[in-house]
């Protein structure tokens, strides 16, 4: 099985198989992708509060819907989130210069 078809498992497990009830993380200041827009991130966090991340793409990809920001349980901008993880992602980043979503994606 794929990695990334695994990681779906625990998303959706999490956010008790309703993507509605994650944040979305939109990267309107993104300087990974350079002129390229982002599509954005679905976000929750696991039993052990870490967090599992998909890429709106990703999550596409595997299910056929595409997620509204506007229908998720919050909106939150990606400097909002590296904010309230910045503890935690000192441990578990080993590129900072790297889009930080890309890595913890499932």
């Amino acid at each position: 099985m794929k990695k990334q078809t695994c990681g779906l498992y625990p998303f959706l497990q999490a956010t008790a198989g309703n993507w509605r009830n994650a944040a979305f993380i939109q990267c309107a200041d993104c300087p990974h992708h350079g002129t390229l827009l982002c599509s954005g991130f679905l976000f929750t966090v696991n039993a052990e509060c870490h967090p599992i991340i998909l890429s709106v793409e990703q999550f596409y990809k595997h299910t056929g819907e595409y997620p509204d920001k506007t229908e998720c349980a919050v909106v939150l901008d990606r400097s909002v989130f590296e904010s309230i993880y910045a503890q935690w992602l000192k441990w578990k980043v080993d590129n900072p210069s790297a889009c930080i979503l890309l890595l913890l994606t499932t």
